[in-house]
Formats: structure tokens, C-alpha cells, sequence
């Protein structure tokens, strides 16, 4: 006998996961739901009733006092309806001596269902396997106290074979069923409440202003958002299922992207990033990126979200400021060198014009004419040499703020027309000049290029030092986007450890030769403003000079973006 509602009760519960499937696809439809899950019920019920444990002759026991508690409590009042009609009726299609009994089991169970329903949504009595333990043995023990409506002769054959038995296992059956129909309500919800988020999250992302994607950890794209089709120009059909590190990462910022992927892959960082990307017409934009590694069950990363915004323009704007900070930066300590140099450098020709005007005084009360005379020129070319030096640097403070209009000129004529300045002292001392006359057009400012190989030349003609065979050689070719021209001689040479002083404002390497110290300054400005570098190649003594300069093929378009500050200066003093 025991075997036998064993084996009933295993065919019931089996068959009632079926209601996991009615719940997982209907639950959006709630009557639906109820009716499918009703009908579901009673099907149940009529199958256990088509395998009873039969006492005598239309005394029948199956499992449906079970299934229609679970269906009421469950289901509600459209679920035990339903159930309750379809079991009652098929039990009344049966006949036999229990036939009203039978549906009294039908009726009390179901309402029974519906009463700890009702209990436990006033907040009475919760749901839970000791809860439903109880409420199993009560259904139970009032179905065998239906029991006993039964004929006379019937009654004591039940009490004593069936009784026992059926309040031994269909009370655990019940509570079992009930944690199960808990656990499939539990995943519906939990499985509906995440396709709710999901898609909020969905919808949420598809209309944010940054762009939002998703890669697997083979860095293909599972999730593209209408930000990402906007600021990179690939619609989404374009990039679902391709390797995103080959679509849009420039060569030569793969490696350095392909490390902070596979660090958030491996949960050691990368959340945070900025680097460059390409877009689907080709142009590369700056994004800043925020990153989360997606995780299993037993917390493997096997994909990547990421959230991000193009900052082109900020990033733009930031380099921009920091060029500017270290370019002020710069003209700080230029105008540091500055005030330290004009002051000594004007200090000397006013000390000595201030001297020699006591002599002068001392001179004139002798009556001596000549040396009258002598401290007058003295005092003149102390005079002339601060001239000098105040013309050089209003000269130097010009570079950066007055461009002359571009033109498009002959750098071979432009260094001819600089070279006849000097062509007598070149004839006199013997130095041979090579000019090339191949070297490329060029556009810039001719008047500031003229100084630029005027003072070159200058400079290569004072360092030629006692050279047997002077030479000076001047050329040009183009170098990528830039010309870069070079003036060479075979004069004295530098010492590498003054290459970059040479440049610098009144640097004079060799107080001997005549000069202001403002030449080689007033060069680099100039270059410098069109956009060139330059730069001194010497291995040092006797073994001559190589300067070398560049400037763009293309016209210039501006000029310095910062005033000299010693502009300022050399414009007030004049």
C-alpha cells in the first residue's frame, strides 16, 4: 500500500514542475497564467485519479487533496476554481459509494488553500516548510475525517489499512510540492524582475550621451549603444560579433590597449583609461574610458563593459595649457637670464661712459686737447656700443609679434642675397663660399630668413680661426614635411658643452671677438617663429661648425602666441 502512494505521488509532483513552465511564459498575461495553471491542476488531478489506490469498488485515494491545496494557496481563487471543477467533475464522472466524499475532499482542500492564502497575505502566517508541514497534516486530517461519511462497512477497512499512510506521506508531499511551487514562483520573479531590469538598463544605455559597449574576453563586441554608433560612426550591425581591438584601436596604441584589456580581464586594473581610438572615417579622437570586467558565478571575468566619451577637445584644450604653462614656464627664466644680462651689460658701457667723463672733466681743466679728444671717442663707443645693444634687442623683441606677409621664395637666392654683405671680407681672408643652387623653394617671412643666414654667415666668418682653405657651405633639401637647411664651416668649432648656450641672450663664447651676444638669439626666435628648430653640430676645437635648421614647406599661418616679455622691456627703454 505505502509503496503504492509512493509511487502516485512521485508521478504528481513530477508532473506539477510542468507549472514552472506555465509560469516562466505566462507571466506577463496574469489570466492566462491562472487558467493554464488551473487547468494544469486539474489535469493532475484527473491523472492521479486514473491511478487510485482502490479500497472496494468506488472507493478511490490519489494525491489531489495535495495538488488542490497547492493550487488554491498558490494560485488563488481562478486556480482553484478551475482545478476544483476539473477534479470535482471527473470525480463525479467516476460515481461509485465515496463519490460524495470525494468531491468533499475536492471542495475542502481547495478551501482550505484559499484560507492560508488569505491568512498569509494579512500578514498571519508566513510560507515556510514547517508552516506548510502543518498545513498538510490539517488538510490531511480532515480529509480522513471526511473519511468517515463513508458506508458504514467501508469506514473501518480505510481507518485501518489507508489512514495512517496517507497522513504519513502526503502531509511531507504536501510541504515538498509547496517548496517546490515556492522555488518556481521565486525563479518567475527573480527571472522576471531581471528581463525588467535588463531592460531598463537597456533602454537606459541606448539613450545616454556616452557610448556604452560590451566585449567578450576575446574582445568581440556583444552590445553597441547609439552614443557609440555616434561618436565612433560604426552602426551596430557593423561591429556585433567583431574583435573591437581591430576595428578601432590605431597601431600604434594596440599594445599599450591590449595590456589594460587584459588587465581587467585578469582583475588587476585598467578601469580607468584614456587613449586614442579610430573612427570609421579614419580620424582619430581622444576617449576617455571607464571600465568594469563582467564575472561568472565563480567570479571568472569573461567580458568587458565599458562606458566612455569623447574628450577630444578637453584633452585638446589641456595640452594646449600645458604647452602654454611650460612655455611661460620658459619665458620666466628667459626673462630671469634677461634681467640679469641686460644689467650687466648695459652696466659696463655706463660705468665707463661715467669714468671717462671724470677724465674728460680732468682733461678739459688742462687745457689738454688731445687727450680731450681721446676720452670723447671713448665716450662715444661706449655710447655706440649701448646703441647697439638696445637696437638688438629691440630687433629680438620684434620676432614672435611682427611677421612680414608670407612670400615663396629661393632659398639659393635668398642665401646669395645674404652672402654679398660680406663678399669684400670673404675676398680679403681667402674663405671660399659654397652656395648650393638646387635648394628648394620656400615660403616664410624673406626679410627675418635674410637675418637668419645673414648672421650664420657672420658668425661662421668670425670663428673661421687661421684656416688654410676657409670654406663655407650652405645647402638645402627637404625632409619630410620640413626643409631643413645647414650652414657649415671649417673654422675654430664648438665645444660640445656650449652647443646650447650659443643660443642663448648675450652669450659671447669668446670675449676677443667683436659682437653683441644677440645674434644667435635673434636666429632661433626667427626660426622658431616659422614653426623650425635649430640646432649646432661641432665635435669641438678645429674641427669646425654644422648649424642646422628647418623650416615648413607650407606658408605660415600666425605668428607666436606669446609676446616676448623682453619685447616689453626693449620697447620701453627705446
Amino acid at each position: 500500500m505505502i509503496l503504492e502512494l509512493i509511487k502516485i505521488v512521485s508521478i504528481l509532483l513530477a508532473l506539477s514542475l510542468l507549472q514552472g513552465f506555465v509560469v516562466r511564459f505566462w507571466r506577463h498575461n496574469e489570466t492566462i497564467e491562472k487558467s493554464l495553471s488551473g487547468l494544469l491542476f486539474g489535469g493532475i488531478c484527473v491523472v492521479g485519479m486514473m491511478l487510485p489506490v482502490e479500497i472496494t469498488p468506488g472507493v478511490i485515494f490519489d494525491p489531489r487533496s495535495v495538488i488542490l491545496a497547492m493550487a488554491s494557496l498558490f494560485g488563488g481563487p481562478l486556480v482553484a476554481a478551475i482545478s476544483a471543477a476539473i477534479a470535482g467533475g471527473y470525480r463525479m464522472f467516476i460515481g461509485g459509494g465515496g463519490v460524495y466524499v470525494g468531491v468533499a475532499v475536492v471542495i475542502s482542500c481547495s478551501l482550505l488553500g484559499l484560507l492560508y492564502r488569505h491568512l498569509h497575505h494579512k500578514g498571519l502566517i508566513k510560507i515556510g516548510p514547517w508552516q506548510l508541514l502543518l498545513f498538510g497534516l490539517i488538510v490531511h486530517l480532515v480529509e480522513v475525517g471526511l473519511f468517515t461519511q463513508l458506508p458504514a462497512e467501508v469506514v473501518e477497512r480505510v481507518m485501518n489499512t489507508v489512514a495512517i499512510p496517507l497522513i504519513l506521506i502526503f502531509t511531507p508531499a504536501t510541504a515538498f510540492l509547496g517548496m517546490l511551487l515556492i522555488d518556481i514562483e521565486n525563479r518567475a520573479k527573480t527571472e522576471s524582475a531581471l528581463k525588467q531590469s535588463e531592460a531598463r538598463l537597456s533602454r537606459h544605455l541606448q539613450h545616454t550621451p556616452l557610448a556604452s559597449m560590451t566585449i567578450d574576453e576575446n574582445f568581440v563586441c556583444t552590445q553597441w549603444n547609439k552614443a557609440a554608433e555616434r561618436i565612433f560612426g560604426y552602426p551596430a550591425e557593423e561591429v556585433l560579433g567583431r574583435d573591437l581591438s581591430k576595428i578601432m584601436i590605431p597601431d600604434h596604441e594596440k599594445d599599450e590597449v591590449i595590456e589594460i584589456l587584459n588587465k581587467l580581464l585578469a582583475q588587476e586594473g585598467g578601469a580607468h583609461s584614456i587613449n586614442e581610438n579610430r573612427t570609421r572615417d579614419g580620424r582619430h579622437i581622444i576617449v576617455e574610458w571607464y571600465n568594469t570586467p563582467i564575472v561568472d558565478e565563480r567570479g571568472k571575468a569573461i567580458g568587458i563593459s565599458s562606458l566612455c566619451e569623447d574628450v577630444t577637445e578637453r584633452e585638446t584644450i589641456r595640452r594646449e595649457q600645458q604647452a602654454l604653462a611650460s612655455e611661460l614656464e620658459r619665458r620666466n627664466e628667459e626673462l630671469e637670464r634677461f634681467v640679469y644680462t641686460v644689467s650687466h651689460d648695459l652696466r659696463a658701457p655706463l660705468i665707463s661712459i661715467k669714468g671717462l667723463i671724470g677724465l674728460l672733466q680732468k682733461d678739459i681743466d688742462a687745457s689738454d686737447s688731445e687727450k680731450i679728444e681721446a676720452d670723447m671717442s671713448k665716450i662715444n663707443n661706449a655710447a655706440d656700443t649701448m646703441g647697439d645693444t638696445l637696437s638688438g634687442l629691440l630687433e629680438l623683441s620684434r620676432i614672435g609679434r611682427v611677421i612680414n606677409p608670407p612670400e615663396n621664395g629661393s632659398l639659393t637666392r635668398l642665401a646669395e642675397q645674404a652672402a654679398e654683405s660680406f663678399r669684400d671680407e670673404m675676398q680679403q681672408r681667402g674663405i671660399e663660399l659654397d652656395i648650393a643652387d638646387d635648394m628648394p623653394r620656400y615660403w616664410g617671412d624673406s626679410l627675418r630668413l635674410l637675418e637668419v643666414f645673414q648672421n650664420l654667415i657672420e658668425n661662421a666668418i668670425k670663428f673661421m680661426g687661421e684656416q688654410s682653405s676657409p670654406r663655407i657651405e650652405i645647402d638645402a633639401r627637404i625632409n619630410g614635411d620640413m626643409i631643413e637647411c645647414v650652414v657649415e664651416d671649417n673654422g675654430i668649432g664648438i665645444d660640445p658643452a656650449y652647443h646650447d648656450r650659443i643660443f642663448n641672450l648675450f652669450e659671447r663664447l669668446d670675449p676677443e671677438v667683436e659682437g653683441s651676444g644677440i645674434g644667435m638669439a635673434l636666429v632661433k626666435r626667427i626660426v622658431e617663429a616659422h614653426g623650425g628648430e635649430i640646432e649646432v653640430e661641432s665635435a669641438g676645437d678645429g674641427h669646425g661648425s654644422r648649424i642646422r635648421f628647418t623650416l615648413p614647406q607650407q606658408p605660415i599661418e600666425g605668428v607666436a602666441i606669446l609676446q616676448p616679455v623682453e619685447a616689453q622691456i626693449a620697447e620701453s627703454v627705446n
